[in-house]
């Protein structure tokens, strides 16, 4: 559009090549909605290119956190998928956007998995817990988050950390099974652990000797138990007899 004066008189030229000749107080409407017009036009270029930068940053972001991520709209499609969730599900995220949640891990229908994402999205609130996954066979650590828009998800493997706890229930069972007390405590002789045999021979319950200190609680006056303890220090053991009192 080209605008003008000449005589008095406007002249309007817009990009198909017609010419308007107006007279002074039409042109000058035609001229402020003109400027309004540019304006708003500036403004929305303005907003979506902060809206795109915005996106950009956002993506960048998703692609460079350790937690897998992806996002699903109001109806469980997907909607994006960061690169260590499309490695985590073993699938292509192009292919998948679009596609229902559902539909594409049928074996998740039923779980707890499916239990929670519901729950989050009906009652508005984040939800956090872990499940296992059978046609992984991994465990995964999940936090959802609902918005107006559907559901954003991350989530980790925390498979070896399961096996990990696993292995200590194991030993934890197994150090109860014992008749001899076992009680383990840190640098700081503070008990870490109290085996139902410490509690049979001692008379604490495992409540009771947790909120103690070793020395404390077991310890009558003795210079063998500081060498002892110095002795496993230095060399990561010992043998020998300490007199210990017990709760009566």
């Amino acid at each position: 559009v080209r605008l003008g004066i000449f005589k008095g008189l406007g002249f309007v030229m817009v990009t198909t090549g017609l010419l308007y000749v107006l007279n002074r107080r039409s042109f000058r409407e035609v001229c402020k909605g003109y400027l309004l017009s540019e304006q708003q036009a500036a403004e929305r270029q303005r907003a979506e290119n902060e809206s795109k930068g915005l996106a950009e940053r956002l993506t960048t972001t998703f692609e460079s956190i350790t937690d897998a991520f992806y996002t699903v709209d109001r109806e469980w499609r997907f909607t994006y998928m960061n690169h260590q969730a499309e490695k985590m599900l073993h699938c292509d995220r192009d292919k998948v956007r679009g596609e229902v949640l559902w539909d594409l891990f049928p074996d998740a229908v039923g779980t707890k998995f499916q239990e929670e994402f519901l729950r989050s999205t009906s009652e508005n609130i984040t939800v956090i817990f872990e499940e296992y996954y059978a046609p992984f066979d991994r465990w995964f650590e999940v936090r959802a988050f609902p918005s107006p828009h559907g559901l954003a998800v991350y989530f980790r493997d925390v498979s070896e950390q399961r096996k990990a706890q696993e292995r200590i229930l194991e030993q934890a069972t197994l150090i109860d099974l014992a008749r001899d007390a076992i009680v383990v405590h840190d640098l700081s002789r503070r008990i870490l652990s109290w085996s139902q045999g410490a509690q049979r021979i001692y008379g604490w319950t495992g409540d009771e000797a947790l909120a103690s200190r070793f020395d404390e609680l077991l310890s009558v006056p003795d210079q063998r138990f500081e060498e002892a303890y110095r002795a496993v220090l230095l060399k990561g053991t010992w043998h020998g007899e300490l007199h210990k009192k017990t709760r009566s």
